[in-house]
């Protein structure tokens, strides 16, 4: 969330809902700190709108959508097992099932047969068997346009089929290294992380605030920030974690090929992200260096290098 406030990332919308229970009580035994406040801090702006008003959220979206440069939080405000007479608000909605008595009653609340065990509104699946052709024909209509942008663009439309394709190294030359050259391994693994980004040009990525440790700085190349969209370099700061979540994103968008780097005992920080991509079979480059036997650069170098499917 910070590095996206820092970045002004405005195609960000994301949703909190807020309806103040945990598992084990109410939010007050463990948290009293402004959300709203948090996030303004770190240049989101924040909306506030009821969970269950439909129109007062699209209103909301619409709203923040007309503002450039800022990620959006738009809290919903909402009460937990709401429509269930007995449970509604309380702590035990979180974790335990309602249980048949208090499912009967939500139905009898609603209107719905009680004792019928699971219902469908017939205007719900008239709704959706709308939709679908609906969606069907806007998708023909954009594989119509990006074929017609094909045919008018054809240099982007090899670029794009290039950022699209499998990494193929037919005329890649690796850099040269002679036999008996001192040179330690992240620095020839920087060597070729910078032949690779002149290679491919939807290559990218940085470290956490490990550049020149990691060797992984992109020489020729611009830093990513909010005014230079075009650069290369991204510079997560102190966020392990947050790094490896942006790059499976970034994968998992497809078109341009990410990598990252820190220390090899920082890792740690990181490996919900790395589990994560590895389940997914993300092409990720993980970059982690040192670390061998002591912790950061007492430790006898080593590199280790992560390349999932090409």
């Amino acid at each position: 969330a910070s590095l996206a406030g820092h970045l002004g990332l405005d195609r960000i919308i994301v949703f909190y809902d807020s309806n103040h229970i945990t598992i084990d009580g109410s939010t007050s035994l463990t948290f009293t700190e402004d959300i709203t406040r948090r996030f303004e801090a770190m240049k989101w702006q924040v909306a506030s709108v009821d969970a269950y008003d439909l129109v007062g959220i699209l209103q909301a979206v619409n709203e923040v959508r007309a503002t450039q440069g800022k990620p959006s939080l738009i809290i919903l405000n909402s009460i937990i097992a709401k429509g269930a007479p007995n449970l509604a608000g309380k702590h035990k909605a979180h974790s335990s099932p309602l249980g048949c008595e208090e499912v009967r009653a939500i139905k009898r609340a609603l209107g719905v047969a009680a004792d019928e065990l699971f219902h469908v509104d017939p205007r719900a699946l008239a709704y959706f068997k709308q939709k679908a052709g609906d969606w069907q024909r806007r998708y023909n209509q954009w594989t119509r346009s990006f074929q017609e942008w094909r045919s008018l663009n054809p240099t982007l439309s090899d670029e794009w089929d290039c950022f699209f394709a499998p990494f193929r190294f037919d005329n890649f030359r690796l850099p040269a290294f002679r036999i008996g050259e001192s040179l330690s391994t992240r620095k020839a693994s920087g060597l070729i992380l910078n032949a690779l980004a002149d290679e491919f040009q939807n290559l990218l990525g940085g470290s956490a605030d490990l550049g020149d440790a990691t060797e992984t700085i992109l020489k020729k190349y611009p830093d990513f920030q909010k005014d230079v969209p075009s650069g290369r370099n991204i510079h997560f700061g102190v966020r392990e974690h947050a790094m490896g979540g942006i790059c499976n994103g970034i994968a998992l968008y497809g078109g341009i090929r990410a990598f990252c780097a820190t220390l090899l005992v920082f890792s740690d920080y990181m490996r919900p992200a790395i589990r994560l991509a590895a389940l997914m079979g993300l092409p990720i480059i993980y970059v982690f260096t040192h670390d061998s036997i002591f912790v950061g650069e007492d430790g006898v170098d080593v590199q280790l290098l992560y390349l999932g499917p090409l």
